[in-house]
């Protein structure tokens, strides 16, 4: 075996087919990865992979069409027929010398990684994986190529029934879905069979980071019983060449179908196997791994916990069955249902009164449900660029929600927070509210007219008034405060009305605090609109997750000042602040004018954000967290930060809530690879090198060693 896979394998390097085949892989594959990754600036090579499957279905073809033909065509195929090696060998060693050749180029796209991992931290584990998943899906695709070119000595009809074999393949998914979505049942059936052929399914975990073995196991499977049907189509032949020569391993569909069966039931072998000895997670972010916070939650589960998906079980949403099962895994009082809509189609109204987003979750224990909308798992999010640029990020949240919805059946709704109205205040927007509920907080309107603030009030919030407060308002304010009340207030706009607001000046002088007149102007900050800053985030409790990873974002932002910097009673510390460009715009006519005017603007860096507190006389802290943008918490300004306003926000929500409180924070993940950015130099250098240089120098390598071979 061992000299006829070396005889092969040199062979792919004396004709052109072997040089033309890493060439035209590495050329497609730098391409792609130019694109995606050096001008995209992804950070991963994911994308290259996927796009390299189509690829695969011409690619794959050529390299294999040769490797049975050739030597039937020319007759030459007897000697090895009839030779005293194993039919079962010979095919080996000719499929081990196509594998070695993808693999030389599956070693090529490794670099681009290492290429990548020079200008920025790149999840290694995610890109191995990739790569492994890649390589295993070429495996059992060049098995099916070789089985095919078995039956013809002509490699044009053997390239075109394998591309064809391999379009098949491709587009298998699609295919099953069209034949489950009819009414017939028979196709129903026949989808059902075609799954098995469905390779790309199989690789999917590989692209999310999961080490399957089972996957492993499946790739392993179809390989091994395409090279035995290849065995077997040769085998039948080497019959007929000569009678002498039949064994018991001549062609017998006896065989054929006992290693189908043993491949079956090897793969419902591996499948009752449970997920946590047959998945490993080996993304950077340990996207599919259930977080402390979670396991904390799930062992305090006192009551049995029904989860219903609402969608069939053969169209789930893998990563949020994945994850329930983790959770089945982690506890046995977990139970999950799919519940088919077509079947059950007024399910839901025993919950909500709406109908439900497909692959939403139902979750009810004996005394309470809680609905989780499956739109909610999944965040998008739009970041901004100094050039105005928009990056779109996904997050998984699927955790979080689930643990939320776990947290609040097991223990219900933890602490109240309000509101302030009746002050043209703003209300928080939906991505606001939904942040509170998740942590299982009650939130409510309030209105002092006629009422004091209750005494459940964990955090209130004050929005933006845009007319002043009465004196008695600012009595119940100051009394919530001097009983260690905690508030977060967002500064009003229009400096006219501020100018009319003295009661709400107070409330900003109880904190130590107070604003002037005007906006920031940061010229650099971002390009549209000057008056949207970024500003430098501080380390500070409420900045976790953001300082030194995302950047803020505050539209119409106003200076915030300290009375007394030495005060024994107030203590102001900024989190956040307009950068060393900015200046603060004393007079606004017009928005549309941010001319600097040296006699009367101030020049930044300036506070805009800032945590106050203050030693109350029966010796309590009072807090205030004070934001001068009325638009910073808000939907409109979090869509252009990867969550960075809502994080911070959210940062400040669990700050005032007591710390008896039940609550449970599970950050949402994101899946998508970091963002860099290269120097256009480099990227040329790239670019030459890896779709020029290589290509052209394999290229060029080939045709010299068939040119010479020729001449002998």
């Amino acid at each position: 075996m061992l000299a006829i896979f070396k005889r092969e394998f040199k062979n792919f390097f004396q004709n052109v087919i072997g040089w033309v085949f890493i060439a035209s892989m590495v050329f497609v594959s730098a391409l792609y990865f130019y694109a995606i990754n050096i001008l995209g600036g992804m950070s991963d090579i994911l994308i290259v992979l996927i796009r390299l499957l189509m690829i695969m279905v011409f690619s794959l073809p050529v390299l294999s069409m040769r490797i049975l033909t050739e030597e039937r065509k020319q007759k030459t195929d007897q000697l090895t027929l009839t030779s005293p090696v194993s039919v079962g060998k010979i095919i080996l060693g000719k499929y081990l010398a196509m594998v070695a050749v993808l693999g030389i180029t599956v070693l090529v796209i490794g670099a681009f990684p290492l290429i990548i991992s020079a200008y920025t931290k790149i999840d290694w584990g995610i890109n191995a994986l990739g790569m492994l998943g890649f390589f295993l899906y070429g495996c059992a695709c060049l098995a099916v190529c070789m089985f095919i070119s078995s039956f013809t000595e002509s490699q044009v009809i053997a390239a075109i029934l394998s591309i064809i074999s391999m379009f098949v393949i491709y587009l298998m998914a699609g295919i099953e879905n069209l034949l489950e979505n009819t009414e017939v049942g028979v196709f129903k059936v026949i989808a059902k069979g075609l799954s098995a052929l469905d390779l790309a399914d199989r690789y999917d975990p590989f692209l999310s980071g999961i080490l399957d073995f089972k996957c492993i196991v499946y790739f392993i499977s179809i390989t091994a019983v395409f090279l035995f049907f290849t065995v077997q189509s040769v085998q039948k032949r080497r019959y007929t060449t000569s009678v002498k020569n039949f064994a018991v391993g001549a062609f017998s569909f006896t065989s054929i179908i006992l290693v189908v069966a043993i491949a079956i039931v090897a793969n419902l072998i591996v499948r009752q196997f449970p997920d946590k000895v047959m998945q490993h997670d080996l993304t950077q972010q340990r996207i599919f791994t259930l977080c402390d916070s979670t396991k904390e939650v799930v062992g305090e589960i006192n009551e049995n916990v029904k989860i219903y998906v609402y969608a069939r079980e053969d169209d789930k949403d893998e990563a949020v069955d994945r994850m329930l099962k983790l959770y089945t895994n982690l506890s046995d009082k977990i139970t999950v249902e799919y519940k088919n809509p077509d079947k059950s189609p007024k399910f839901y109204e025993k919950y909500i009164d709406s109908q439900p987003t497909y692959n939403s979750l139902f979750m009810e224990t004996a005394s309470r449900t809680r609905y989780v909308n499956y739109e909610d798992m999944y965040v998008y999010d739009y970041s901004f660029n100094d050039d105005g640029s928009y990056d779109t990020t996904q997050q998984y949240d699927i955790e979080g929600q689930i643990t939320s919805a776990i947290n609040y059946l097991n223990k219900g709704l933890a602490a109240k927070v309000y509101y302030l109205t009746g002050h043209d205040e703003m209300e928080p927007d939906a991505g606001y509210l939904d942040a509170i509920k998740k942590q299982n907080y009650q939130i409510e309107s309030l209105d002092l007219l006629g009422k004091d603030i209750p005494e459940d009030c964990e955090m209130l919030m004050m929005l933006s008034p845009m007319s002043d407060l009465s004196n008695n308002d600012v009595e119940k304010l100051m009394a919530y405060a001097e009983k260690g009340g905690k508030i977060l207030i967002s500064i009003p706009l229009v400096d006219d009305v501020r100018q009319t607001m003295p009661n709400f000046d107070k409330i900003l002088e109880y904190y130590g605090i107070y604003c002037e007149n005007g906006l920031i102007v940061d010229l650099k900050a971002y390009a549209s609109d000057p008056y949207y800053i970024i500003p430098e985030v501080f380390n500070n409790v409420v900045t976790n997750g953001v300082y030194g990873k995302k950047n803020a974002w505050m539209p119409y932002a106003k200076a915030i000042y300290v009375y007394d910097e030495n005060s024994e009673t107030v203590h102001v510390v900024p989190f956040l602040k307009s950068s060393e460009t900015s200046f603060r715009k004393n007079s606004i006519v017009d928005v549309s004018d941010y001319a600097y005017d040296s006699s009367t603007d101030e020049v930044g860096p300036l506070n805009v954000a800032v945590t106050s507190s203050r030693t109350t006389e029966s010796g309590e802290q009072a807090y205030a967290y004070v934001v001068g943008s009325p638009y910073m918490f808000s939907d409109q300004a979090d869509q252009l930060t990867s969550n960075a306003n809502l994080k911070i926000f959210t940062n400040i929500v669990n700050e005032c809530v007591s710390d008896d409180a039940s609550t449970v924070i599970v950050p949402a993940k994101s899946v998508n690879a970091e963002r860099f950015i290269i120097k256009s130099s480099a990227g040329l250098i790239i670019f030459i090198i890896l779709l020029v240089v290589v290509p052209v120098a394999l290229l060029v390598a080939g045709f010299v060693i068939w040119a010479k071979r020729r001449k002998r």
